[in-house]
């Protein structure tokens, strides 16, 4: 199930929380139970091909795989991975792919894999993501 939204991410409180994101990145969050979560593999191998087009994006790539927190292309985050989830609304045991804007609302939220030309349309459709074309 694929749900494309425009919430904001509540209770995001502290300094080393998703909000130092804000404004200077894209936070696609993947969630796992466990590190051999069939979805996982699939959904970090799709990604890992188009690193490019992720920075071009400000994308920073988080997994939180079982209680671990992993952070590429971006600060690092020092919340624990239950905490995470929660602000995520992804249960413990739930495959998740998260999509957040710079305005650290929620764009996109699945259960099942995303092909990432999917996240790049939706986030080239965005218009602050129009505005950084234009200013290219």
């Amino acid at each position: 199930m694929i749900m494309i939204a425009n919430a904001p991410l509540i209770a995001l409180a502290g300094a080393a929380d998703l909000s130092v994101y804000a404004w200077q990145y894209r936070p696609l969050v993947v969630v796992a139970p466990v590190a051999q979560h069939p979805k996982l593999r699939q959904q970090t191998l799709a990604l890992s091909a188009t690193e490019t087009e992720m920075t071009d994006r400000n994308i920073v790539l988080i997994e939180i795989i079982g209680s671990q927190v992993y952070t590429r292309h971006g600060p690092r985050l020092l919340q624990s991975a239950d905490t995470l989830r929660e602000q995520l609304g992804v249960d413990p045991d739930q495959f998740a792919v998260v999509l957040m804007g710079k305005d650290t609302g929620i764009k996109l939220r699945s259960s099942s894999l995303v092909d990432s030309s999917e996240i790049f349309a939706l986030i080239d459709s965005m218009p602050m993501r129009q505005q950084e074309m234009r200013s290219q």
